[in-house]
């Protein structure tokens, strides 16, 4: 996962929430997350810092790493 993929992958949302306000349609809101098997440190902070939750492998299972403080992830 590199920094592109996640500017891609935030400008896919941006892109799916103008067509869904656009059209009139769902009013609720959405909120982003990246997944990997194996995500560096650098990227984990990146994604947060970007207002995205994180998603990675843990053992069997896999766990979700929230933005620090406490905060929400962005919503869109």
């Amino acid at each position: 996962m590199k920094t592109e993929d996640i500017r891609g992958h935030i400008e896919r949302i941006e892109k799916y929430r103008r067509y869904v306000d656009h059209h009139g349609g769902d009013m609720r809101r959405c909120l982003g997350a990246v997944a990997g098997a194996v995500v560096s440190e650098e990227t984990e902070k990146y994604v947060l810092k970007c207002g995205l939750y994180v998603i990675v492998q843990s053992g069997e299972a896999f766990k979700i790493v929230s933005p620090p403080g406490g905060s929400v992830a962005k919503e869109w």
